[in-house]
């Protein structure tokens, strides 16, 4: 069974009400044109593809390039996924503070481990639906492209997710947003789960 639009929209606003989180459009933000023309600056994105390709989150704010709910872009599924990684962004804000902003702009090694931690959500939800990992080098394989990483940076974040799908198997959730999410999932789209 594929995602309704009325799960994903639940789950977007629980996990928005669980981690104080606020959801804008990327589309209606001048601060985000602003912010791509930056990182494009700094060689970490192309602008154009920055605000129409890839969620972003800066404290607890999740800006998307999407209508949560409206699959003409985005799968639904995907949409899961994303809101997943997304609020382990923002649990890193909440953990770390201004550090995490500046660590994740100034260094490429911890740019990759923050966002190797945040590609394992969508491991560990894919797991939970139907028992599947997605392999870390495919996953990794896009943080060259859209992140301003390097060789090195990539394969260390595909190291990160190896050993996370390792936990995964055994039925270790490592992301507190993913153990959110699930129990959301098993009560309100347990459906979802193949048998």
């Amino acid at each position: 069974m594929e995602p309704t639009k009325e799960m994903v929209k639940g789950l977007w606003d629980h996990m928005s009400k669980q981690f104080g989180s606020t959801v804008v459009n990327k589309a209606d933000s001048l601060f985000m044109k602003i912010a791509g023309g930056a990182l494009q600056l700094f060689g970490i994105a192309n602008a154009e593809d920055f605000l129409t390709r890839y969620s972003t989150t800066i404290g607890s704010t999740i800006y998307v390039p999407f209508v949560i709910g409206d699959d003409s872009h985005t799968s639904l599924w995907s949409q899961i996924l994303l809101c997943v990684h997304e609020h382990m962004h923002v649990e890193q804000w909440r953990t770390e503070g201004i550090e995490f902003a500046a660590k994740y702009l100034i260094s490429k090694a911890q740019r990759a481990a923050y966002e190797a931690e945040a590609y394992r959500s969508a491991s560990e939800l894919s797991w939970w639906r139907d028992k599947t990992l997605a392999s870390p080098d495919e996953m990794a394989a896009h943080l060259k492209e859209g992140y301003g990483l390097g060789d090195a940076e990539v394969a260390s974040a595909v190291e990160i997710l190896d050993l996370s799908n390792e936990t995964i198997q055994r039925g270790g959730i490592v992301n507190p947003p993913t153990a959110v999410a699930l129990a959301w999932l098993d009560k309100n789209a347990g459906q979802l789960k193949q048998q």
